[in-house]
């Protein structure tokens, strides 16, 4: 359709990790992708448009999927321009660790307890709303409905946030994460999102669905609650903090 009254000039994608990550899993539409530009997007002489495929966050492994699966010419040494590093100064990692499965919410509540420390500030000026200034954090779960005592599930991980640090958090996650509610989730999820990125309420708790390429300034922190799917999965998650380049844990 664009093709036939336009020009493509070019073809971006953004967060083509995805590629790799999600083609081979339930996503089967981006193995095809490079095919349908190169095939939809020609001008009148037959010619594609060149492709970009842009990611943040991509290891040896993933590179090459993205690499193959996208048809483009490794062979030529500007097929892939990386930036010297990948390690962003101000982002600082730490780990706390249960000893046993049922030590985990006491183990959560304890790091909520001591992330206030970690920027000099009281326990209630961190965990309260303060608009722009509001030390907003993501907290990562691995299921949107949990299991066991303390879940690992969006609900039971909100509650025991609330009740660890006396204010209010809200969720997000790609299926209903209350399975007996009746409410309209698809609308629900959107305005949780935006109460968190407005700076209406300070935490977000979430699954891997949430907030690919969310740029939010003032993500202070990420917690992982279990262990994440892969490192470029973890690490793709936690940048989401310190946008603005201060300190984030």
């Amino acid at each position: 359709g664009l093709s036939q009254s336009s020009i493509i000039n070019l073809a971006v994608i953004d967060e083509s990790h995805c590629v790799s990550e999600w083609g081979h899993d339930f996503r089967p539409a981006y193995l095809n992708l490079s095919r349908n530009i190169k095939e939809f997007g020609k001008d009148q002489y037959k010619t594609s448009p060149p492709i970009i495929a842009l990611t943040g966050t991509a290891s040896r492994a993933v590179l090459r999927d993205i690499l193959a699966d996208l048809e483009i010419d490794k062979s030529k040494s500007e097929s892939v321009i990386r930036p010297e590093s990948f390690d962003r100064k101000e982002l600082k990692f730490f780990i706390s660790r249960a000893d046993q499965v049922q030590y985990a919410e006491t183990t959560f509540k304890g790091t909520l307890n001591s992330l206030p420390n970690k920027f000099n500030v009281s326990k209630n000026d961190f965990y309260n709303a303060s608009g722009k200034d509001t030390y907003s954090g993501i907290i990562f779960v691995p299921n949107a409905r949990g299991f066991g005592d303390f879940s690992y599930g969006v609900i039971g991980t909100k509650d025991a946030f609330e009740n660890a640090t006396k204010t209010k958090a809200t969720y997000y996650s790609g299926k209903n994460p209350n399975k007996n509610s009746l409410e309209n989730w698809e609308i629900q999820k959107r305005s949780n999102v935006r109460e968190f990125k407005t700076n209406k309420i300070p935490a977000l708790i979430a699954t891997k669905a949430f907030g690919m390429g969310i740029d939010k300034p003032n993500i202070r922190y990420t917690i992982h609650v279990g262990v994440p799917g892969s490192i470029e999965g973890f690490y793709q998650e936690a940048g989401r903090a310190g946008r603005d380049r201060r300190d984030a844990y």
